[in-house]
C-alpha cells in the first residue's frame, strides 16, 4: 500500500554523493570584450548574444572512462545532514557555454583589418589600412568563422548550498524506499577555461577563477534501499563574471558578462549512515 506518511527520524551525522549530467539554456546577455587582434586592439560591447551549451554525445569511451571525466557536462555533490531535514552541501556544476553563429550589434573600436574578416554592414572597410581603427555605433557583425567565444572546458559553478527536503511517498512494504522532495539555495565561485578566437587568432586560455554566481534549484530523489538513490533535478540562476581571460593572463584583455541560465539534471546518489 502507498500513502503519504511523516519524515521517520534521520541520523543527523549522515553523508551522500552524487553524481550525474546536465544540460543548459542561456539567456541571451550582453558582452564587453578587449584585446590585441592581428592588425591592433580592439574594445567592443556586443548586444544580446545568443549562446547554448556544449554536450558530449554519449560514448562509452568519454563517460566510463574517469582521465576524461571533465568533457561531459557533469553535476557532483557532496553533503552533510546538520538537521533532521537540512543538508549542507559543496558542489561543481560543468556546464559549458558557447556563443552560437549570428548576427550581433557591435558598439566600440576594432582594426578594420580585423573587421574585414567577417561579414559586417559597414561600408569600405576592406579599403582602409589593415591598422585603420574604425568606429562602431550598434554596426552589425557576423560572429561566426575566424571569431569565436567559449567556456568549453568548463562554466564551472562551484558552490555551497543549503538543502532543505520533505518526504513525499514512502511504501508500507518497502519502508526503505521512498520519494523526497527538495529544494537549494546555493552561491559560489565561477571557474572558467575560455578558448577565444578573435580575427582568426585563438588563445584557449586556463582554468581562473572569472566570477560568481548564486541559484536556486528544485528536485526529486527516488530512494531504492538505504543507501541508493536517483534523483532529477531542475535549477535557475545567475552568474556574473568581471574576470575573464580572453589572451592569457599577461596581457591587457579580458571580457565581463552577466549570465542567466537554467539547468536540466539527472544523478546518482549513494548515502552514508
Amino acid at each position: 500500500m502507498m500513502g503519504v506518511v511523516p519524515l521517520k527520524a534521520q541520523n543527523p551525522d549522515g553523508w551522500y554523493m552524487s553524481w550525474g549530467y546536465n544540460r543548459s539554456s542561456y539567456l541571451k546577455s550582453d558582452l564587453h570584450v578587449w584585446g590585441e587582434g592581428p592588425n591592433g586592439p580592439f574594445d567592443l560591447h556586443f548586444d544580446q548574444a545568443a549562446a547554448s551549451d556544449m554536450p558530449e554525445r554519449f560514448q562509452a569511451k568519454v563517460y566510463l572512462n574517469p582521465t576524461l571525466f571533465t568533457i561531459p557536462q557533469f553535476d557532483v555533490r557532496f553533503a552533510r545532514q546538520i538537521k533532521e531535514h537540512t543538508w549542507l552541501s559543496i558542489g561543481w556544476d560543468h556546464m559549458k557555454y558557447k556563443l552560437i553563429d549570428q548576427w550581433m550589434e557591435a558598439t566600440g573600436v576594432a582594426a578594420a583589418g580585423d573587421l574585414a574578416l567577417t561579414p559586417t554592414d559597414l561600408a569600405n572597410v576592406a579599403d582602409l589600412a589593415a591598422d585603420a581603427p574604425v568606429s562602431l555605433d550598434h554596426a552589425e557583425l557576423w560572429w561566426g568563422n575566424g571569431f569565436n567565444y567559449e567556456h568549453s572546458d568548463g562554466l564551472n559553478f562551484v558552490r555551497v548550498g543549503l538543502e532543505q527536503t520533505a518526504r513525499l511517498v514512502q511504501t508500507d512494504r518497502f519502508p526503505h524506499s521512498a520519494i523526497d522532495a527538495f529544494a537549494t539555495l546555493s552561491a559560489g565561485l565561477a571557474v572558467c577555461s575560455t578558448d577565444f578566437t578573435w580575427a582568426g587568432e585563438r588563445t584557449k586560455n586556463a582554468q581562473h577563477v572569472s566570477g560568481y554566481g548564486a541559484s536556486a534549484l528544485l528536485g526529486a530523489r527516488f530512494h531504492a534501499g538505504e543507501h541508493l538513490f536517483l534523483q532529477l533535478t531542475a535549477q535557475s540562476g545567475g552568474i556574473r563574471l568581471p574576470w575573464v581571460r580572453v589572451q592569457g593572463p599577461d596581457t591587457e584583455a579580458g571580457a565581463v558578462q552577466s549570465i542567466g541560465f537554467s539547468e536540466r539534471a539527472f544523478a546518482l546518489g549513494y548515502r552514508f549512515g
